[in-house]
């Protein structure tokens, strides 16, 4: 991130450049994913009721949410 910031300093690029702000617009977007769908269903695994199967397959598909924000934010 440190390089990325560096080069649109000293680059020809500025920060409203489109794919500069929509770049950031998809890291902001994944870091705030990141803490709505991973947090509350890692502590559900702690409930001695939670059903671990559905809380697994909830969690896989956000982790696949989180890898196509990723994959689209390169």
């Amino acid at each position: 991130m440190g390089t990325g910031i560096l080069l649109i300093w000293q680059g020809p690029w500025r920060w409203d450049t489109p794919w500069i702000v929509l770049t950031l617009a998809v890291m902001f977007l994944s870091v705030f994913f990141l803490a709505r769908a991973f947090s509350p269903v890692l502590r559900k695994f702690e409930e001695p009721a939670a059903d671990q199967n559905a809380l697994t397959a909830k969690l896989a598909r956000s982790l696949w949410i989180y890898i196509v924000l990723l994959l689209l934010m390169l």
